[in-house]
């Protein structure tokens, strides 16, 4: 049975609050809310002095969001005692996603008057010197390719962004992604190659490309695991064996 509601929020230290939508299977699973300032709140004073209330249930994800641009209105969101930032009935991060070209910039620039506000904001926020170390220290000894942009990691940089996000170091470690998040962003992603251009649209894995497939992937150098000892490529095994391996105890 899926469960579509309008909920609140609430900051158990400032009484600060939130109204939002939720639609889930589970009344019990866990979500309180997902919106920026309320986010931000939670890191800053933990999730268990937050109490998330439904404050009424619908038939349809639409009728609850039609009740709450009721309930949040521009008065509601300009309050500083809420965590709100939008009016209510766009359906948050839906909204968002659903109208990928509203937050597409590529080919536009900002006005000069942006341009100036911006540049005026980040003044405030100065770099200390051993920040301004820390960066010039990362830097060292880095490539950049040109011709695509993009920076070249080398060996040991792959290493220790690897290990840094190995197991409960990795943001997602024990997460799972909302049924909300993801119908947000399928919604996303169709909307994005609907609206731009895709290398494989039109395209199939025809008999030579695969065969070209097959083969490069027979040439490639081979390593055995120390764990299993199965023998694989170096791709599968940076991402299924060594440290990451099931045979671990």
């Amino acid at each position: 049975m899926k469960y579509n509601f309008v909920y609140k929020t609430i900051n158990l230290i400032n009484d600060k609050s939130y109204i939002g939508v939720h639609s889930t299977d589970n009344l019990n699973d866990g979500y309180i809310g997902s919106g920026v300032k309320l986010k931000l709140a939670i890191k800053k004073h933990g999730k268990k002095n937050f109490k998330m209330i439904p404050i009424k249930f619908f038939n349809s994800i639409e009728d609850a969001y039609n009740y709450e641009s009721i309930l949040v209105t521009e008065e509601w969101v300009k309050s500083k005692n809420n965590y709100n930032v939008t009016i209510g009935g766009n359906g948050g991060f839906h909204h968002i996603f659903s109208n990928y070209k509203h937050m597409n910039r590529c080919g536009t620039s900002h006005s000069e008057s942006v341009k100036s506000k911006i540049s005026n904001s980040l003044k405030k926020y100065k770099k200390t010197k051993n920040h301004c170390n820390n960066i010039s220290s990362s830097l060292i000894g880095r490539t950049i390719s040109w011709k695509t942009n993009t920076h070249i990691y080398s060996e040991s940089e792959l290493k220790s962004i690897s290990e840094r996000t190995l197991g409960e170091n990795n943001p997602m470690y024990g997460k799972h992604h909302t049924d909300d998040w993801k119908e947000a962003h399928s919604i996303y992603m169709k909307n994005y190659y609907k609206n731009n251009d895709n290398y494989w649209k039109g395209k199939s894995w025809d008999g030579e490309r695969l065969e070209n497939l097959k083969n490069s992937l027979k040439n490639q150098p081979k390593v055995v695991c120390e764990y299993c000892n199965k023998l694989t490529t170096k791709g599968n095994y940076a991402r299924w064996h060594g440290k990451k391996c099931k045979e671990i105890k």
